[in-house]
């Protein structure tokens, strides 16, 4: 394939395939508002058939919908899988938002919007870079299939069902993944081999039947309370995680994935300076900060809910209270069983009356560093960004590509336009155009790439 005429093809339209990406992102998309996500799943579907020809396959869910698409190349026995997710997370208060955050504003070469780095941005390049090599008169050098998700951010707690159901659809010789980052100052680009497996919980307490006055605290019953103490066992000050048998079989972190974060090249500073503290939790620092980071556990609470917090004074017993939690895994815990061991700990110190609701959960999963798909990706990048990637063994965060990729242990690869400071998940939430338009040529450069490789 030719890919300097594809590059010149992208350079040549650039501005289609940013008028793209704002179209993606001015459309809402919350996983849980249907209504909004069937728009943005045909959006998506049109968009499939202009840029690539196809027609993509809807398979269904009890959710959103999952969508699938398989083009045909010229080595029929190479598959690349392509795996993007079309919903977004809630984008909160829009007074903290720069811009309205469906708006696709553009101000100084960046493009505000929620989805803009999560992930419509890859779900756009990749779409682009196809679009570009069809085009441009190249023959597609690889087989491809496109997976785009609709629960992404919820979980995706239909996707397992949907791949055991059609498991010769969802086979490759390799993943590129939603997400993945750019260092800051036009820094190389990271590629995640893995992510951390999440369970998210919300528990929730009943007290009496309707909020009473704070007068009745002797004799009523505060559910607040009752969830305070009961989130208390849960893990001390020293950040212990106190339910039995949750660190059970954990495996090691191996002395390779411990060198993996000096090839990461990540500066440990970079969360203090985003959050705004001056200490990581233990004090700890350097390397042992990023060790902690990717590789340990954790037991979070995401919010909790009971009572008045308004402005004016109002002195009452709260009849509900709840939290919800997410509980981050690692390599050797179950989501599954970890939710189990937390019903078992909560009955055991008493607390049998809280409900317990498992929200969403997803196992961890890890990709070696030595396939030849990491190596093509690896080549791409270095081609593309002017610089040797920065590779990362795993994610902090959770994705869902244990979901597709365990049965055959298909090597997977975090790759994306965004940036460390995009704001993922946060008001402001930002791409650098420049690194957007990138971001297709380096999608094209990965199936020129592994369509080579042996």
């Amino acid at each position: 394939m030719d890919l300097e005429k594809v590059y010149a093809y992208i350079d040549a339209n650039r501005d289609r395939y940013i008028q793209l990406l704002q179209t993606f992102v001015r459309q809402p998309s919350v996983a849980s508002m249907h209504p909004d996500n069937e728009d943005m799943k045909e959006l998506v579907k049109r968009t499939v058939r202009e840029y690539t020809g196809a027609e993509p396959e809807e398979l269904k869910t009890n959710g959103n919908a999952v969508l699938y698409t398989e083009l045909k190349g010229k080595r029929t026995d190479r598959i690349l899988g392509i795996y993007n997710h079309y919903d977004v997370v809630s984008p909160g208060p829009e007074e903290q938002w720069r811009f309205p955050p469906y708006s696709g504003t553009i101000d100084g070469g960046v493009l505000y919007s929620r989805g803009a780095a999560d992930n419509k941005d890859a779900l756009a390049c990749r779409l682009c870079a196809l679009d570009a090599i069809r085009s441009a008169g190249e023959e597609l050098p690889l087989n491809v299939k496109l997976v785009y998700d609709g629960e992404d951010e919820v979980g995706s707690p239909s996707l397992s069902e949907i791949v055991a159901a059609n498991p010769a659809k969802f086979y490759a010789d390799g993943y590129m993944w939603e997400g993945g980052d750019r260092l800051p100052d036009n820094g190389p680009l990271i590629i995640a081999l893995g992510a951390k497996g999440m369970l998210s919980v919300e528990l929730f307490v009943q007290g009496g039947k309707i909020d009473v006055h704070s007068a009745n605290a002797p004799l009523v019953p505060n559910p607040a309370w009752r969830l305070v103490w009961a989130l208390s066992t849960i893990k001390n000050e020293r950040e212990e995680i106190l339910i039995d048998g949750f660190y059970d079989g954990i495996t090691p972190v191996t002395q390779a994935e411990i060198d993996s974060l000096r090839l990461g090249r990540f500066n440990p500073e970079d969360v203090k300076r985003l959050s705004g503290i001056e200490t990581y939790l233990g004090g700890v620092e350097g390397e042992e900060a990023l060790k902690k980071l990717l590789f340990s556990p954790t037991a979070n609470i995401d919010g909790m809910v009971s009572g008045h917090t308004g402005k004016e004074h109002k002195s009452l017993v709260p009849a509900r209270a709840s939290v919800k939690m997410d509980f981050r895994l690692v390599p050797g815990q179950d989501p599954e069983n970890i939710a189990q061991l937390l019903r078992r700990h909560l009955d055991k110190h008493g607390f049998t009356d809280i409900e317990m609701v498992v929200e969403s959960f997803c196992a961890p999963f890890r990709s070696g560093v030595d396939s030849s798909y990491v190596k093509a990706l690896s080549a791409a990048a270095a081609d593309v960004y002017g610089a040797e990637p920065a590779i990362q063994i795993t994610l902090a965060g959770t994705s869902p590509m244990e979901k597709i990729c365990k049965y055959d242990q298909i090597p997977v690869a975090m790759i994306g336009p965004g940036n460390t400071e995009s704001a993922v998940h946060s008001p402001n939430e930002h791409i650098f155009i420049e690194d957007y338009i990138l971001g297709i040529k380096m999608a094209a450069a990965v199936i020129d790439r592994f369509a080579r490789e042996e």
